[in-house]
């Protein structure tokens, strides 16, 4: 009290003291942080550079979007690889880049077109295109740059990317849903789960599945012993080094050797930057400024580790076309448009032979975009050509707002037509039922202008059921209720395009099972005469305990088929074929998800008998349907020999093929098309004779451009054709040893 007075002092000593106030807890002083270690324990390191309290929780929802709840500790905990450093671009400062909450130098980063690019333990960050730790997709919604490649979807239990169609699978079904070289293993196919599953100079990618190769590199210094080692661009391997050049005799044909280096170079010498170099970010993206509706810029070229950037302002409404021509042949280039805000990328496009290096977008808002030019090799000049013009806007549909989980609307009955879905627009509708209920949910599209995917979510954010087909025009979901449940269905685009559905929405009541029409046909003795030209037979029931019974003549040479079509979630229908008195049976059957199939071939005139039954003791309704083919035999078809690229069969438009593929028996078809075609190439077969593939390769019969290998009675392709010329179709099976007779068809769309 050095600044009081005596008089003052005595004075204030002399009064009654008053209750003391309760002190002010200003709490515990933050400390300064850069990272969690920083800080006490409870703590952690904030966005502000403050040490603050981990606040407690019970879910994942309750924590930042990097964090998880810690269920034993009820504290919110960072995920693995992520930080909370930065949520944008923006917050990194130039040439950096923000991924999994972290600030990355761009400098530093490996970059990359697809997962393949990386080392084992990474993959391609979806919206920077470098790579990044691998961490799973099932995030993708918060972390765009997590998502999965084109092609893939991410598997709703496993987290990880898997092919489009890829079904999930069980250790007893692993040979029918896994591809050759493939296992289930938790669930999904993969190809290891550790090292030792893979061969050698291969590791195992835990978090794919899938072996890949430990040497990846993209620059010399990517290699252990760069001095005697260097970066092959084409195979993304470390090579030997070769010896020193002292002639051109010693370098490939299309190169000359610089003596005073002793390096092979290119013919045309080193790569030169072009005119518009450094436009290797979007911060130094070359302005595209359009003084007609088209533009044509020359002499453009990608160098090693370049990409190109442009920035292209459009209008709502405005139709960009972007091309890319003069390339060379085998020229690894890929074309991207990226979103205004740097991140979100809106289309993509391989170049020749795998794609068409082309595509048109229209934009949504009035705004920049940016084109990505990337290419995986050496010197690689192009050209890019655009075009502006009125296009058609994407329109919120009359259900918006319905964009999130909070804000659903409700379902009604019946048939809703005119829904939109736009730029990374996400649809929710709401629905409830009662104990038995069971929702159908179908959506319909045209497939040619995108993919739509469906899931079924309940009350407790469970996915109980996705549709994610690829290269139809319809999603379905079909769910009974155990119980009364809340449901949300989650409709969103698979390939990020602005697109138009309908759907349709059945409400079933309680399933009250009633005998069929054919009852009472449970034993062999009382089973149903049956004319196979008769068509399919619906609305055919099995009840508790039941079984059917159904009775067919066959000539001598006739090969029976008969196929069951049911709701895989109610129960599961098998149907096999004995004889006549019901107790020995006769030839094979396969059955896949709500398919069931059964073959025999009579060598004799005779009378079977197919026994229908739930394998699950499940009740419902299920379609019969029975086709006579002529007899099977494995003997050269009409386009044979055709086993190789050399001696490929020629494929016309709109003509059906029917050949038969036997164990070990390649079946080549060589396809005449122009530039631009579209076309749809489709594989029909019985599944019980075995399993098909259709693999597509470019002009050179070696390149693979894309394959169908779904498990089922049918493979499809449908491909856009960059070049005119001659391409190569290869009908093969992975791991059956099929006896076959199948349909192969191609269609221009």
């Amino acid at each position: 009290m050095r600044g009081l007075s005596s008089a003052l002092l005595l004075t204030l000593l002399a009064c009654p003291s008053p209750t003391p106030p309760a002190p002010v807890d200003a709490g515990p002083v933050a400390l300064p942080c850069v990272q969690n270690q920083d800080c006490n324990d409870g703590e952690r390191c904030s966005q502000n550079g403050q040490c603050e309290v981990i606040p407690p929780c019970s879910e994942d929802s309750e924590c930042a979007r990097y964090e998880y709840c810690s269920r034993h500790e009820q504290v919110c905990r960072t995920r693995d690889g992520f930080g909370n450093e930065c949520e944008e671009d923006a917050q990194c400062g130039l040439s950096r880049f923000c991924a999994l909450g972290l600030c990355r130098d761009a400098g530093e980063g490996l970059p990359c077109a697809r997962r393949a690019d990386c080392p084992v333990g990474q993959d391609c960050d979806q919206v920077h295109f470098y790579c990044i730790p691998s961490v799973g997709c099932d995030l993708a919604e918060l972390f765009p740059e997590t998502a999965c490649e084109p092609g893939e979807n991410c598997h709703p239990v496993s987290g990880r990317c898997q092919r489009d169609g890829a079904a999930e699978c069980t250790e007893e079904t692993q040979i029918q849903d896994c591809a050759s070289g493939e296992f289930c293993y938790e669930g999904s196919c993969v190809q290891c789960v550790s090292d030792e599953n893979c061969g050698p100079g291969l590791r195992c990618n835990h978090r794919s599945g899938f072996c890949e190769s430990e040497n990846i590199c993209r620059r010399d210094e990517d290699c252990d012993d760069s001095e005697n080692q260097y970066c092959d661009l084409i195979t993304r391997m470390c090579l030997p080094r070769p010896d020193p050049c002292t002639s051109d005799l010693h370098c490939s044909f299309s190169e000359r050797c610089d003596v005073i280096t002793g390096l092979c170079e290119p013919l045309e010498g080193p790569c030169r930057d072009d005119i518009h170099e450094e436009n290797d970010s979007f911060a130094s993206a070359t302005p595209l400024v359009f003084e007609t509706d088209q533009l044509r810029m020359d002499h453009l070229a990608l160098c090693p580790d370049d990409d190109d950037f442009f920035a292209v302002f459009l209008n709502r409404g405005d139709r960009l076309e972007v091309q890319l021509t003069d390339l060379r042949d085998g020229a690894r280039i890929d074309v991207y448009l990226v979103a205004p805000d740097g991140i979100s990328t809106l289309r993509y496009v391989p170049g020749p032979p795998r794609g068409s290096a082309g595509f048109d977008f229209v934009a949504g808002s009035d705004a920049f975009y940016y084109i990505k030019v990337a290419h995986l090799q050496g010197n690689t000049p192009y050209a890019l050509e655009l075009r502006v013009g009125p296009g058609q806007p994407c329109e919120d549909d009359l259900l918006e707002p319905n964009n999130e989980r909070e804000e659903p609307q409700p379902l009604q009955a019946g048939t809703q037509n005119n829904l939109s879905l736009c730029q990374f627009d996400v649809d929710y509708y709401s629905v409830s039922l009662a104990a038995g209920e069971a929702l159908e949910y179908t959506a319909r599209f045209n497939a040619q202008q995108g993919d739509l995917d469906l899931r079924l979510i309940n009350s407790d954010d469970q996915v109980l059921t996705v549709s994610r087909n690829v290269g139809s025009d319809e999603e379905r979901l079909y769910h009974r209720a155990a119980g009364p449940e809340d449901l949300l269905i989650e409709v969103r685009t698979a390939d990020r395009q602005s697109m138009t559905y309908s759907h349709d929405v059945v409400i079933h009541g309680p399933f009250l099972c009633e005998p069929d029409a054919n009852e009472a046909n449970d034993t062999a003795e009382t089973a149903t005469e049956t004319n196979p030209d008769q068509g399919a037979r619906q609305g055919l029931s099995l009840c508790a305990g039941d079984v059917d019974w159904y009775r067919i003549g066959l000539a001598a040479g006739q090969r029976l088929y008969a196929t069951t079509n049911f709701e895989a979630s109610e129960l599961n229908v098998d149907v096999r074929f004995y004889d006549r008195s019901g107790t020995t049976p006769l030839g094979a059957d396969w059955g896949l998800g709500g398919l069931h199939e059964a073959v025999f071939q009579a060598d004799e005139q005779t009378q079977v008998l197919a026994r229908v039954h739930s394998a699950d003791d499940g009740l419902g309704l299920y379609r019969l349907d029975f086709q006579v083919d002529p007899a099977f035999h494995c003997r050269p078809d009409p386009a044979e020999p055709n086993n190789n690229p050399e001696t490929a069969a020629p494929l016309p438009f709109d003509q059906s093929f029917v050949g038969g593929a036997c164990d070990g028996d390649d079946d080549w078809f060589r396809l005449d098309v122009n530039q631009g075609d579209r076309v749809r190439l489709l594989l029909q077969f019985h599944a019980v004779d075995g399993d098909l593939d259709l693999g597509l390769r470019s002009t050179d019969r070696t390149t693979l451009i894309t394959s169908s290998e779904d498990v089922g009675s049918q493979e499809e392709i449908i491909h856009r054709f960059p070049v005119t010329g001659t391409y190569y179709l290869r009908v093969y099976s992975i791991d059956t040893h099929p006896r076959a007779r199948y349909i192969l068809s191609a269609e221009r769309l």
